[in-house]
């Protein structure tokens, strides 16, 4: 919906708010993998696409994050392991301020701790 306008202003950005399960296996999580990897894949192609436009697309790709995602007694056993949607976000907006001639393609944040799973 948004595209459109950004390609005529010649300026944008695009976040594909994605998972570290795009890239690295974790058991249990077929389905989720997938559809993380698949959109990684359309931004991807679609970065490209829109190189010459100056739409800047970024596939941000966070681990584990203190999230509703996560059941209950999950959050509570890993908290002290997750990263602060907070911390995320910064990542994020630090990404967004970078000069309008540069793009972060893609971001991999992990808690400091390493990855649970």
């Amino acid at each position: 919906a948004v595209l459109p306008d950004m390609i005529r202003r010649k300026r944008g950005s695009i976040f594909n708010i994605l998972s570290n399960a795009a890239v690295k296996t974790f058991e249990g999580s077929s389905a989720y993998t997938a559809t993380k990897a698949g959109l990684l894949g359309l931004g991807r192609v679609l970065r490209e696409e829109l190189r010459t436009r100056d739409v800047r697309v970024h596939n941000i790709l966070p681990g584990a994050t203190d999230t509703a995602m996560w059941s209950p007694s999950d959050r509570k056993k890993h908290r002290p392991r997750m990263m602060s949607p907070s911390g995320v976000a910064a990542a994020v907006v630090s990404a967004y301020l970078m000069p309008p001639d540069v793009v972060v393609d893609e971001m991999v944040i992990r808690p400091i701790t390493g990855d649970i799973g």
